[in-house]
């Protein structure tokens, strides 16, 4: 299982989402529990981000925000990156 962490500017992402799309709480809980078994596949649209230079991946939480996340195999870790807007 991957463990997950979150940047600094995640962190702020979810307060922000819990105050101003509280309805999107649950699906980001949803998607974070899937991605600690298979972060490359599953609910909200998994789509591989291009032009970063860390394997990125981003996945629909609602129509107005994405889960943005890097994933590194060799720690077995996945860094939340940015939760609130769309990229």
């Amino acid at each position: 299982m991957y463990a997950i962490e979150f940047t600094e500017d995640a962190k702020k992402d979810l307060q922000l989402l819990q105050r101003k799309a509280p309805q999107a709480v649950d699906k980001l809980a949803q998607l974070l529990s899937e991605l600690r078994v298979h972060p490359r596949t599953g609910t909200g649209q998994a789509e591989r981000l291009r032009h970063y230079q860390n394997e990125t991946w981003s996945r629909r939480i609602n129509r107005e925000h994405r889960l943005v996340y890097e994933i590194h195999d060799n720690e077995v870790l996945v860094l939340v990156i940015s939760a609130y807007g769309h990229y």
